[in-house]
């Protein structure tokens, strides 16, 4: 199984769409990923940013990966990391945001979640609370989005600007998992992006993907990255 077959074919969205977890974390990193996490801090040092306060949950993260700082932390696995705090609205209050998808890490730090989350249409931000109040020490969830991006590009704080053709574009997924930390209370959101050309699906998948993006409400047409050009993508992919 590809992390392709793993994504929503069906249902409510948004939705959390959570499972129980029992993947070892960190996982397995490629090379090339660590490589192109250490270009990203490099070149971008603002996406590893912790608030005062969060040294404690940032210590105890690091202990997690095995890491002497966030920074460390960011590149020894192939995860991006947020830390959520046990406070009202879970803010974010530490993270290493290397592979975003249209959002920055100085933007949102310190905030709520459902301000973290306000371009996603009809984020269902009470149930997320409400999940993350109970989520207990040693459980562990998993869920994954999907998303479409003009190029592959992995470091995408801002949308592409170039007009690429429908057969150029990338479908990008996300697989997030939380847990709580059982030192600090707070709750560690992983993000690891999975990308490939749209043009290396084979038929059956481009056909379900199709199906599913014309099943999405048209509040996700703008935020999963397809703009005004539904139909012509998904006639690509029925093709």
């Amino acid at each position: 199984m590809t992390w392709v077959d793993e994504l929503p074919r069906t249902g409510s969205w948004p939705a959390m769409g959570v499972r129980a977890d029992t993947r070892p974390w960190p996982a397995p990193a490629e090379p090339e990923q660590l490589r192109r996490r250490r270009e990203v801090v490099a070149a971008h040092p603002d996406v590893v940013q912790a608030r005062p306060g969060s040294e404690a949950a940032v210590a105890e993260l690091c202990a997690l990966v095995g890491a002497p700082d966030l920074a460390a932390a960011a590149v020894a696995q192939p995860d991006d990391l947020c830390l959520l705090a046990p406070e009202p609205g879970w803010p974010l209050v530490a993270g290493a945001l290397l592979f975003p998808s249209h959002w920055r890490l100085a933007e949102k730090l310190g905030r709520p979640l459902a301000e973290v989350h306000d371009r996603v249409p009809g984020y269902p931000a009470a149930q997320v609370d409400r999940f993350l109040d109970r989520l207990r020490p040693g459980q562990v969830v998993a869920r994954r989005n999907l998303l479409v991006h003009r190029d592959g590009e992995l470091h995408a704080p801002w949308p592409a600007i170039h007009d690429a053709p429908v057969e150029a574009w990338w479908l990008r997924s996300e697989r997030q998992t939380l847990r709580r930390l059982p030192q600090s209370g707070h709750v560690l959101f992983t993000i690891g992006t999975d990308t490939t050309p749209l043009a290396e699906l084979d038929a059956g998948v481009r056909r379900r993907l199709a199906a599913r993006l014309s099943e999405l409400p048209a509040a996700w047409v703008e935020y999963g990255g397809v703009g005004d050009r539904l139909s012509e993508l998904v006639s690509w992919l029925d093709a």
